[in-house]
């Protein structure tokens, strides 16, 4: 077993929130039939988790809420996309999906 680091007592609780998301997002979804199939989708999400998901960072800012944009940042326009430019990468079983536009 693996002890917390020394001087960050809140790993414990990121830790622990992973696990959930793996469990209600991934592993409640499936029955498995041996360890490789564990194995399998549990990389699989974690790399979608990584890679795929969208995270909220500067260059993804969240949504505007209800009462509208901060008064420092004006609301921008959203662009249409025509349905024939969006494609749908779907990875266990439709389970994960990414939505992307295709290359002109």
């Amino acid at each position: 077993m693996l002890k917390s680091p020394y001087r960050a007592p809140n790993t414990n609780a990121f830790v622990e929130r992973v696990i959930q998301t793996l469990r209600v997002e991934a592993l409640d979804h499936f029955l498995f039939f041996g360890q490789k199939h564990l194995d399998y989708v549990v990389a699989t999400f974690v790399r979608f988790y990584n890679e795929r998901r969208p995270h909220q960072s500067k260059e993804n800012d969240p949504l505007p809420v209800a009462n509208g944009p901060p008064p420092d940042k004006p609301l921008e326009l959203a662009v249409s996309i025509p349905l024939s430019e969006v494609r749908c990468e779907a990875q266990l079983g439709g389970l994960l999906k990414h939505y992307y536009r295709q290359a002109a």
